[in-house]
């Protein structure tokens, strides 16, 4: 009992280590690339707020999609990825440079396949599927940021 208790508690604190280095190199990146298009912006506790869900958001759609992929019958995939393509057809767009929203985009992707190697492993449908994830969540950020930006 206490070997299983030990194991458990291992297999905890290196998820959660896993996911602390996540969101603080998630963390650095998302500024680095703000103060780049928009160093006028005042990083406060609001935008500081924001882009920790959005982080947040990006690993659990992360996990989410391993654990569909691995789990889900295809027809139940496609099924996923029709519903997140929809929403992403229902998003209204913000008025954002475009450049910081391709690299907003390319990066977050990028932090996704660097920490979590099961990527390599998706189906075709479980890897469209997180596209569709990385897109929806990274859109959903900058329609929370915009106001921040614009203001």
């Amino acid at each position: 009992m206490k070997n299983q208790m030990d194991f458990i508690w291992g297999r905890f604190k290196e998820i959660e280590q896993f996911r602390t280095a996540f969101k603080l190199d998630f963390t650095v990146v998302i500024f680095d690339t703000f103060k780049r298009f928009y160093p006028d912006v005042i990083i406060d506790t609001i935008l500081i707020e924001k882009v920790n869900l959005f982080g947040e958001d990006i690993l659990n759609a992360l996990e989410s999609v391993i654990d569909k992929d691995k789990s889900y019958p295809e027809f139940r995939k496609k099924q996923e990825l029709n519903t997140m393509l929809n929403l992403l057809k229902k998003q209204s767009q913000v008025e954002l440079s475009p450049d910081f929203k391709d690299l907003i985009l390319q990066k977050t992707k990028g932090l996704m396949v660097e920490y979590e190697t099961e990527v390599f492993n998706l189906s075709a449908i479980g890897f469209r599927l997180l596209d569709a994830n990385a897109k929806y969540h990274t859109t959903r950020f900058f329609s929370d940021i915009h106001p921040l930006i614009n203001s």
